[in-house]
C-alpha cells in the first residue's frame, strides 16, 4: 500500500509539473502577444513623426514605405502567431507522450513489486511454492489493457493459469477483477493448461429439475480441481432444491438482487454482495427485483475431500 501510495504521489506530482509547464509557455505566449503590437504601435509612431517632419516630396516616398511596411509587418505577425500555436501543440503533444509513457513505466514496477509482495504473502501464508498455485481471474467490469500475448479485455472475460505460469497484469483503465488463488492437488498424468475465454462463449449446461441458465468456466475433467459456475436466474426464479453437499462454495452477485438462505438463516443480496458456504451448509436462492440476476460460484471439484 506504500509503493501505491508513493506511486500516486509520484505521478500526481508529474501531472502538476507539466501542467505548470503547459501554463508558463502560455504566459509567454501571452506577453509576446500583447508586446508586439505596443513594439509594433512605438515604431509606427516614430515613423508618422518623421513622415511629418518631412518635405512634402519626401513624404509621399516615407508614406508609401510605411504602408508596404505596415502590410509586410502584418504578415509576419500572422506568421509568428502561427508558428506560435504550433509550437504549443507540438509541445503539448510531447509533454503528453512523456508523461504518459513515464506513468506507464511506474505503472509496471509498481505491479511487479505487489506481485512479489503477494507471492511471498501466499509463501508464508500456506506454506508452499508459488509453483504450486494456481489461479482464475474473471473480469466484472470494463477493462483495457495490452493485447500480447493473451489478454482479458471484455468485461465477461476470464483466465485460469496453471501452476509455475508466469504471468502479469497491465491497466490503463479501473476496472473489478476477481481472483481465486488455491494450491493446485496434483493426479498422476493430468496436465492442466492455460485457459483464456469468455463467459457467455460458454455453452448453456442442463439442469434437469431446474429453471435457472448454467455455465461452467472450466473443464469439468479431472484435470481440473476446481471450477467457476456462472448462473442466471430471470425474476421470481428460484432452486427447486435445497442443496446440501460436501462442496465449499464462494459466491459472488454479479447482477440483480434476492434472497439467499444457509440453514435457517435469510439473506437479502444484491450485486457485489458475496457469500462463504462451508460444507454440508443448506443453502438455497431465490431471484427477487424486475431484472435478472447473475451470480458466479466457486466450486472445488474432482478430488477427495479427506
Amino acid at each position: 500500500m506504500t509503493e501505491f501510495h508513493d506511486h500516486t504521489t509520484y505521478n500526481c506530482d508529474s501531472i502538476s509539473f507539466g501542467l505548470v509547464k503547459i501554463c508558463l509557455w502560455i504566459l509567454v505566449g501571452l506577453i509576446i502577444s500583447f508586446n508586439v503590437p505596443k513594439v509594433y504601435e512605438k515604431f509606427s509612431s516614430q515613423k508618422h513623426e518623421i513622415i511629418q517632419e518631412a518635405p512634402c516630396a519626401q513624404q509621399t516616398q516615407l508614406l508609401q514605405q510605411s504602408q508596404s511596411s505596415s502590410r509586410s509587418t502584418g504578415k509576419w505577425r500572422k506568421k509568428m502567431f502561427i508558428v506560435f500555436v504550433l509550437a504549443g501543440v507540438v509541445f503539448s503533444i510531447w509533454l503528453f507522450l512523456y508523461l504518459r509513457e513515464d506513468i506507464v513505466l511506474r505503472r509496471k514496477e509498481t505491479l511487479g513489486s505487489m506481485c512479489d509482495e503477494r507471492a511471498r504473502m501466499l509463501q508464508d501464508q500456506f506454506n508452499v511454492s508459488m509453483n504450486h498455485v494456481h489461479a482464475l481471474a474473471l473480469l466484472v467490469s470494463t477493462f483495457h489493457h495490452g493485447k500480447q500475448p493473451s489478454a482479458i479485455d471484455q468485461v465477461d472475460s476470464y483466465a485460469y493459469l496453471p501452476p509455475n505460469s508466469k504471468h502479469s497484469l497491465n491497466s490503463d483503465a479501473s476496472a473489478t477483477l476477481v481472483v481465486f488463488e488455491r494450491r493446485y492437488a496434483y493426479l498422476e498424468n493430468h496436465i492442466v493448461e492455460q485457459i483464456v475465454g469468455s463467459t457467455d462463449k460458454q455453452p448453456l449446461l442442463e439442469t434437469p429439475g431446474e429453471v435457472f441458465e448454467l455455465r461452467k468456466l472450466l473443464p469439468t475433467s479431472l484435470h481440473y480441481d476446481f471450477n467457476i459456475h456462472i448462473m442466471d436466474f430471470q425474476p421470481g426464479e428460484f432452486l427447486n432444491v435445497k442443496e446440501v453437499h460436501y462442496n465449499q462454495h464462494g459466491l459472488l452477485l454479479l447482477e440483480g438482487q434476492g434472497i439467499y438462505r444457509l440453514r435457517d438463516s435469510w439473506y437479502p443480496v444484491q450485486a457485489g454482495d458475496t457469500i462463504w458456504m462451508a460444507p454440508f451448509v443448506p443453502q438455497w436462492y431465490a431471484a427477487l427485483g424486475k431484472t435478472k440476476s447473475r451470480y458466479l460460484l466457486y466450486k472445488d471439484v474432482n478430488r477427495n475431500p479427506l
